[in-house]
């Protein structure tokens, strides 16, 4: 019979590694029994007859129940077995492949890292005498290099193996950027604080920067850098020292470096004040001058003498708006004879300022007791001539009394006077302090404050800690603005079109220009005499233009003059001329009684092969008298032309000779009708915009001033010169004396020239 011959009972209990089979003692008889094992209702595992053991392989742990059936022809045997399994995890180790790190080289040091072990009744092991604590393996690293670490975990259930490779790297100390040591230029009046950059650090790893020692204190800008500031204190001068520390928790590095604070040269400074005379202009501008000021000291006062050639230019006004003293309550100058006495020479201009008049409450803004940019704006009238142009005109701060270019403090205790003195390229013509160079024994008159001058005056010696730096306007060469014929400003010089714009400014004015003014005025010197807008440049141009002479250089006006007289018959005024080379053109200008009359115009015998244009203007009658074909007037005494009148005999106010061959005249009036009267006449054109001209006539060589005013009474802009008898005009563009443009509106221009004064008005139309 076939029979399992033993089997165990009750609950068997087994311990296994997760994954293994569970083995069972069964003897199951006769050998060649046919055994089928199940396990939970589901065949699982097998019956070795060698060994009697049924082995099943569980899949889950806890409660099973096993069924072996044991069969053999048509017999059949089962016994059930119950089975309640434990799983040990079987050994496994995680550790990290490569590990990247930094060390401080002078430390001995372990780097540790986690890793992962699981199993039963495990043993760890770790090679080059690392060790296993808790779920971290720490090994000995005391060097560069890369490094291989081998786990080894053993346990009941197998063991498993894990390779970590640490590449080590030593950790560089950071580097300390320190300025060199360092040399400062300062006052010991200087409130400011000297602030020195070029600090900081550079590192593989992150630290700290911090300043350790000196005054001051130290602000970062970035984590890496920073600026040192501070203040001189204690002696002011002298060495001022800086440590700085820089930690990365592995390396500390320190390092110092010096502050020398020395006197500057220019503590003995309180203003250094100089003239500016901005761009290079053309002749015939009105060009401003700027007096500028760096203040050291506070002022509460000045008073400035200022030189400048009045033979090529002419002081027109000045202001305070704008500058860094708006605001002071008092600002005055004069000019000419009122600038100094007793005798002076011409062309001065002296400056008085006051902060303020003790009379009110009112007081100017504090910044403006210590200046710094412009203290005064001036404005200049440049001459006409054309040969001024390509020079440099100067302008110089000259002293002849003791107060002379003296600045106050503002209680009014301290004087401050000259102490270096410059030319206008900064080359030192002057220095108070070095009497073996500049010794008083060679002062020139006017250059700085004279020695005598320094005296105590019950309230202290004045101070020498004035720089004056002389300046002056730089004029444009006509030729660098336009070409010399070419008055249309085409490119194109002695053409046709010239001609035309030329004769017709004889007739018509300023107002044919309308391009550029300036640079058609430059252009109108064909002679290269240096006068432009003469009978002699239009000559030329046209003998140039027909081709019967060529452009040339320049030309000298006649030794001789040109003797012009009138004689009045059958109610016509004849104008009569001697000369000792001919006529080539003629221009004449004559102020018209308002009571009176006139006919046309008419050539005589001796000039009927030339030509004629005329006009009125402003009850001035403009007579050209020129030739297109290069015909002249016969030298010595000639008749030129006929007018007729009714009334009073026209009063000749400008006239302008050349010969054939474009040389000017100068002329020589022999009751000729010069201005017997003062007059102001009515601007042209009227209304305008946005230029016009201002004209008036002098019956004496007189100094005159010009000035227009808006309705409020407000100036706007001033002219002055001083003349030979004759006609003045003046032209103005409509900008006031700070350059800008005015609004439309009714305006007045005032002359005052001696004893003579006169007021008209005049619109300005946009």
């Amino acid at each position: 019979m076939w029979r399992i011959y033993s089997a165990p009972s009750g609950t068997q209990n087994r311990t296994v590694c997760r994954g293994d089979s569970v083995r069972i003692n069964v003897p199951i008889t006769p050998f060649e029994a046919n055994v089928t094992v199940q396990l939970n209702g589901i065949p699982n595992g097998f019956y070795n007859e060698d060994s009697a053991l049924i082995i099943v392989f569980p899949q889950t742990p806890g409660a099973h129940v096993i069924r072996i059936i044991a069969s053999a022809g048509c017999v059949i045997d089962t016994c059930l077995i119950n089975l309640f399994v434990n799983f040990l995890e079987r050994t496994a180790i995680t550790c990290p492949t490569v590990i990247d790190t930094f060390i401080c080289p002078v430390d001995v040091d372990s780097i540790c890292f986690p890793v992962t072990i699981v199993g039963a009744n495990l043993q760890v092991s770790v090679s080059n005498g690392g060790r296993y604590q808790s779920g971290q393996v720490c090994v000995p690293v005391v060097s560069e290099g890369s490094f291989n670490f081998t786990i080894i975990a053993s346990g009941s259930c197998g063991a498993d193996t894990c390779v970590t490779r640490i590449n080590v790297d030593a950790d560089d100390p950071p580097v300390l950027h320190l300025p060199a040591d360092t040399v400062i230029e300062m006052c010991d009046i200087d409130t400011n604080s000297i602030c020195i950059s070029g600090i900081f650090m550079e590192g593989d790893s992150p630290a700290t920067m911090n300043k350790i020692c000196g005054p001051g204190t130290f602000q970062k800008i970035t984590n890496d850098s920073g600026v040192l500031c501070f203040k001189p204190s204690g002696n002011f001068y002298g060495d001022y020292f800086f440590c700085f520390e820089v930690n990365d928790d592995c390396n500390i590095r320190v390092d110092t470096f010096k502050v020398t604070v020395v006197e500057s040269p220019g503590c003995n400074l309180c203003l250094v004040v100089s003239i500016d005379g901005g761009k290079c202009i053309p002749v015939g501008r009105i060009q401003k001058v700027d007096i500028n000021i760096e203040s050291f000291r506070p002022i509460g006062g000045f008073d400035l003498l200022i030189s400048y050639d009045a033979s090529v230019c002419a002081f027109s006004t000045a202001v305070i708006e704008g500058t860094a003293i708006e605001g002071w309550e008092y600002f005055n100058y004069r000019f000419n004879s009122g600038a100094c006495s007793p005798v002076c020479p011409t062309g001065l201009v002296r400056f008085v300022g006051l902060a303020e008049t003790n009379n009110g409450a009112n007081h100017p803004p504090a910044a403006t007791l210590t200046p710094n940019g412009v203290l005064i704006h001036m404005y200049f009238l440049v001459t006409n001539d054309q040969n001024v142009g390509g020079q440099f005109l100067p302008m110089n701060f000259v002293s002849y009394e003791c107060g002379d270019n003296s600045f106050s403090d503002p209680s009014g205790n301290e004087l401050y006077v000259d102490n270096r003195i410059f030319n206008s390229e900064g080359i030192l013509i002057w220095d108070e302090e070095n009497n073996v160079t500049y010794p008083e024994s060679i002062r020139v008159r006017g250059i700085g404050t004279p020695d005598s001058c320094i005296v105590g005056n019950g309230k202290g010696v004045p101070k020498r800690c004035v720089e004056f730096i002389n300046g002056g306007i730089c004029v444009i060469h006509p030729d660098s603005i336009d070409g010399r014929g070419d008055l249309n400003l085409n490119g194109v010089s002695y053409e046709v079109a010239d001609a035309v714009v030329y004769t017709n400014y004889f007739i018509y004015g300023l107002s044919v220009f309308t391009v550029n003014i300036f640079g058609q005025i430059a252009a109108s010197d064909v002679n290269a005499d240096g006068i432009t807008l003469s009978v002699a440049d239009l000559v030329l141009l046209l003998r140039i233009l027909i081709g019967d002479a060529p452009p040339i250089p320049k030309i000298n006006p006649h030794d001789v003059d040109l003797k012009l007289s009138n004689s009045i018959e059958n109610g016509a005024m004849t104008v009569k001329s001697e000369s000792v080379n001919g006529i080539g053109g003629a221009y004449l200008v004559y102020q018209l009684d308002q009571m009176s009359s006139f006919g046309i115009p008419e050539l005589t015998a001796s000039s009927n092969q030339m030509e004629m244009m005329y006009n009125v203007v402003n009850n001035e009658l403009r007579i050209l008298i020129f030739s297109r074909s290069g015909s002249s007037i016969d030298a010595g005494k000639q008749e030129l032309v006929r007018i007729p009148f009714e009334g009073n005999q026209p009063k000749i106010t400008k006239i302008d000779f050349a010969d054939a061959d474009g040389r000017s005249y100068v002329s020589a009036l022999n009751n000729a009708g010069l201005p017997e009267d003062f007059a102001l006449y009515q601007n042209y054109p009227n209304p305008f915009n946005p230029s016009t001209t201002l004209s008036f006539s002098l019956a004496a060589k007189t100094k005159w001033e010009l000035t227009v005013f808006n309705v409020a009474g407000a100036r706007v802009r001033q002219f002055n010169g001083s003349h030979e008898p004759g006609m003045v005009e003046v032209y103005w563009d409509g900008r006031a004396d700070n350059g800008n443009e005015i609004a439309s509106g009714v305006y007045f221009y005032r002359l005052v020239a001696g004893e003579f004064m006169d007021t008209k008005k005049m619109i300005l139309l946009k």
